[in-house]
């Protein structure tokens, strides 16, 4: 039981070190857009269970195992093709330069005409905002 145990704990660990690297790309992918694809991974992740869990329950061990191991390793063979702008693939592609230039100023995000203005229904009374009737 003990050495079982044990064994559990270190595959643990290596279970949680290849979800890390997993979720530690996402910033990469699109970075304006990170949230998106954060959801579309940690959903990707909860679809698995399922779809793993119910192919247990349907099928016999060995073959929902079988099928595992094989959608395991084409989806380690297929990372080695991702490739995301501005870094280089693990099979091809170079590193380009990425741009350090930083723009957030009012006329570069198009707000230099807007100045805010209360909705209708509110005025300003002593700087709160009141709700007129």
């Amino acid at each position: 039981l003990g050495i079982s145990v044990g064994t559990m704990l270190i595959f643990s660990g290596f279970v949680q070190a290849a979800e890390g690297s997993t979720f530690a790309v996402v910033p990469y992918v699109d970075p304006p857009c990170t949230g998106a694809v954060m959801g579309i991974v940690g959903a990707g992740g909860s679809a698995g269970a399922m779809v793993y869990s119910l192919m247990f329950r349907e099928m016999d061990y060995n073959s929902a195992f079988n099928i595992m191991c094989v959608s395991i390793f084409v989806s380690a063979g297929l990372t080695c093709c991702i490739f995301i702008k501005e870094y280089a693939s693990l099979l091809c592609g170079e590193i380009e330069e990425a741009e350090t230039e930083v723009r957030c100023d009012v006329q570069y995000l198009g707000l230099k005409d807007r100045t805010p203005t209360p909705p209708a229904h509110l005025q300003l009374i002593n700087e709160k905002e009141v709700m007129i009737p």
